[in-house]
């Protein structure tokens, strides 16, 4: 999830619909950008919050993917 303020949801909505995607076992990996994201609603939004990055407006994008990348293939995977 990219964002660049603070949301215009309820925080009870946002924990909520982030509980139902973990349910579902989709991982969340917060990428703010700019310096009105809110922090507390990232932490929120993730249970994991080592996934949450701390980016600045001058790193390389194609840096930025390869970190979301690699955290999102980390962890348990299931067969299907």
């Amino acid at each position: 999830m990219i964002t660049d303020k603070k949301s215009t949801s309820k925080l009870m909505d946002l924990t909520s619909e982030a509980r139902d995607l973990e349910e579902r076992d989709i991982r969340v990996i917060p990428v703010p950008l700019g310096n009105e994201a809110d922090s507390n609603e990232l932490q929120k939004i993730t249970p994991w919050l080592d996934d949450i990055l701390e980016i600045d407006k001058d790193d390389n994008p194609y840096k930025v993917a390869e970190t979301i990348l690699k955290i999102g293939l980390k962890g348990k995977w299931k067969r299907y």
